[in-house]
């Protein structure tokens, strides 16, 4: 009879161990620095996002008068003057998304989207990053407010005929969920506003 020679079956060794174990690490490594830069990139684009918002209705506000369009034609019709009406920035959560949109209160405090203000995604605004926490600190206070996790109402920004900012005058820092500030937007009561 011949004898059946066996392999020799010992398993890995410790040095192909080590050199799974550190592929393993470098790939984890290049896989959480790629999320972070991912992350930071979409708040700063949160941040751009609504300063564009900003400065188009500081200009609608200083170009053209506030009113609801109540028959959607896009046109202001005389009966749909308001002289005490403003331009308004909603920031609000729909779900676990975070909107900024077009709007307008008018003299008694109503807040109406109308189709001429040019909202994006169905009426709802542009979609900032999930990723984004805004806090809000108001001129001459000393409170912060996170107004991401404020789902109650919409935080509102308003512009008057003059291009004056009436509400959300303010600091406003943009920053990972997880990290610290990226970008301030602030917005004077003159309505001028600034970005770092």
């Amino acid at each position: 009879m011949k004898k059946i020679k066996r392999l020799n079956d010992k398993g890995y060794t410790l040095a192909e161990m080590i050199i799974v174990i550190a592929i393993i690490a470098v790939l984890s490594t290049a896989a959480f620095l790629t999320l972070s830069v991912l992350h930071t990139a979409k708040v700063r684009d949160a941040a751009t996002t609504f300063y564009a918002e900003v400065n188009a209705m500081y200009a609608k506000s200083k170009s053209q008068q506030a009113y609801h369009d109540a028959n959607n034609d896009g046109k202001m019709d005389a009966s749909e003057l308001d002289k005490n009406a403003v331009y308004v920035l909603a920031l609000y959560k729909d779900g676990q998304k975070l909107f900024i949109k077009r709007g307008v209160r008018d003299g008694s405090g109503s807040l109406s989207y109308d189709d001429y203000l040019g909202n994006n995604n169905g009426g709802k605004g542009l979609n900032l990053s999930p990723y984004t926490t805004i806090t809000y600190k108001a001129a001459g206070s000393s409170t912060t407010t996170d107004i991401t996790n404020d789902v109650s109402s919409p935080f509102i920004i308003s512009f008057d005929k003059r291009g004056t900012c009436t509400d959300g005058v303010g600091t406003y820092q943009f920053k990972k969920k997880d990290g610290g500030t990226l970008v301030t937007v602030t917005i004077n009561k003159n309505g001028s506003y600034q970005i770092k």
